[in-house]
């Protein structure tokens, strides 16, 4: 046996023979959505449809099988694929959100390690400036700096937290009417 995914381009062959020349016929009866069988060999491929479209090949080889009897096999391997590629996409989605929780998470944690220093340089450049009659003008300015600059990166900090929520969907647009400002 062996089974031609479309969608992945993967064979996957299974039993005592190989059936190494069959790849090629495989690709072919899925592009045709037709079905190929060989007496001399006892191949038969048929293309395995989902909802009509053509998703795979089956190949079998040293049986033989009612038509009624292909049709069901083809029916559950189209299944089976179906189930699998859904299995595979809800996984990825998992993934996808456990990311994103993780990088709100980690966000969060570096933002707070930020914050509490800022906090503290804030409060410290705020006392020295609130000193202000006893500083000399160049300490004065450049505690200003310190000031400006602490008051900067705190805004950053705080946009990026906002852009993570915003992204791991935790923020929430609440929509109201507004007045437009007439000039």
């Amino acid at each position: 046996v062996a089974l031609y995914d479309a969608r992945s381009g993967d064979v996957s062959q299974g039993g005592a023979a190989d059936l190494g020349i069959v790849e090629s016929k495989l690709k072919q009866v899925v592009m045709q959505g037709a079905t190929f069988h060989d007496p001399a060999t006892g191949l038969l491929i048929a293309a395995v449809s989902l909802g009509g479209q053509p998703i795979g090949s089956l190949a079998i080889q040293g049986t033989t099988l009612s038509d009624g009897a292909l049709q069901a096999l083809l029916n559950l391997v189209a299944i089976a694929l179906e189930r699998v590629r859904t299995e595979e996409a809800a996984n990825r989605a998992e993934v996808a959100r456990q990311s994103e929780e993780f990088k709100s998470t980690l966000l969060d944690a570096i933002a707070h390690e930020f914050k509490t220093p800022l906090t503290s340089i804030k409060a410290a450049s705020t006392a020295i400036l609130g000193d202000s009659p006893t500083l000399s003008p160049q300490v004065r300015e450049l505690t200003t700096i310190i000031d400006e600059e602490t008051d900067r990166l705190s805004l950053l900090v705080t946009e990026a937290v906002r852009m993570s929520q915003i992204d791991a969907g935790k923020l929430r647009v609440e929509r109201q009417p507004q007045q437009a400002p007439v000039s």
